[in-house]
């Protein structure tokens, strides 16, 4: 089963009348998957509730960086980013241990934990590590996630078969 992923992002200006794009991001790609596995139960995931939620962190981490700028990076990769992942792992764990403590589970504190860990992580790496640490950013790019999804790519599927 060949799964498709597109992600189109247009900015469009207010004085545009026309609503023409002014420019645009556009991420696609193509991975193959055994037809055995087109089954959440078998992949282990939501498919349709994991790409909802990472689309709308995307929006998420737009309208917050409209209100706090670059504030998550501004004191330096230890006081910056480090510390706000830091904060948000801590208050996920906090909830667990209130939930353990008391036998009262109230998972507010962690779903808005875990969904500011992972717009924090993920600022984190397709940013601040990828600017500071560029050589190191992208060997992780080709070594790593690259030469992973590779096996899945149709072509390298059916190389795999033949």
């Amino acid at each position: 089963m060949k799964i498709k992923f597109e992600l189109n992002i247009g900015y469009e200006k207010e004085d545009n009348p026309e609503g023409c794009t002014d420019h645009c991001d556009r991420f696609a790609d193509t991975i193959e998957i055994p037809d055995k596995l087109d089954r959440d139960d078998i992949l282990g995931f939501d498919r349709k509730s994991f790409g909802e939620a990472i689309f709308y962190l995307y929006i998420l981490a737009f309208a917050k960086s409209v209100e706090y700028g670059d504030s998550w990076q501004k004191r330096g990769e230890i006081r910056g980013p480090i510390s706000n992942i830091d904060r948000k792992y801590d208050r996920v764990m906090n909830s667990i241990e209130r939930w353990i403590s008391t036998g009262k589970n109230d998972p507010w504190a962690r779903i808005d934990g875990s969904a500011d860990l992972a717009v924090y992580t993920l600022l984190y790496l397709s940013t601040f590590l990828k600017k500071h640490y560029p050589e190191d950013y992208m060997r992780w790019w080709h070594e790593e996630l690259q030469a992973y999804i590779n096996r899945y790519r149709p072509l390298h599927a059916v190389e795999k078969v033949a």
